[in-house]
């Protein structure tokens, strides 16, 4: 689980760390993911990467690439782009519920012991996804980006946060897709 502040940092300069990124994104498909770096060779097993950072357009614009848009980080990137002020805070009164770290901890522990797949709670969710994705998937144009060809995996992965976030049961229903 990769955390930065700042994504502009993260990268520090690294010509290649998109490419390394996109690379081990895709390394589901392989048992064990190997490179040789200037301290030698690395060797990740089962590896899965999830990032979360924050950046500002002017930084974003710099970092990321036309060979990064084609190339496929883009598309395997969800980015959530935020163009208005969401609220005025002047920041000097305390909060009214503040982030407990332990209780986010405690949360994740819990939803972590969960095993098995995602079901669907009936087939009227399950034809609802369906016309959905057919939809989509009938009127996507040219995407050079991987964007929208990845689209509906997203919309999976993120119903299965959401689905997780309501309680811990392993369940789609319509409400959530």
């Amino acid at each position: 689980f990769i955390v930065s502040s700042e994504f502009t940092t993260l990268l520090l300069n690294n010509p290649d760390a998109l490419s390394t990124l996109t690379d081990l994104y895709d390394s589901l498909y392989h048992e064990e993911w190997v490179k040789t770096l200037k301290a030698g060779e690395v060797t990740l097993r089962d590896p899965y990467i999830t990032m979360m950072s924050a950046t500002n357009m002017a930084h974003f614009n710099d970092k990321i690439k036309q060979v990064d848009v084609e190339g496929g980080f883009m598309g395997r990137t969800m980015v959530v782009v935020e163009k208005d002020l969401h609220r005025i805070n002047p920041l000097i009164r305390p909060m009214k519920k503040s982030f407990i770290l332990a209780d986010a901890t405690k949360r994740l522990t819990e939803i972590s012991k969960l095993r098995g797949e995602f079901l669907w709670d009936n087939d009227e969710t399950i034809v609802f996804y369906e016309n959905w994705y057919t939809e989509f998937k009938t009127n996507l144009q040219h995407d050079e980006t991987g964007i929208f060809k990845r689209m509906p995996d997203n919309v999976i992965k993120v119903a299965m946060l959401a689905s997780l976030a309501e309680k811990d049961e392993l369940i789609f229903t319509k409400k959530i897709i």
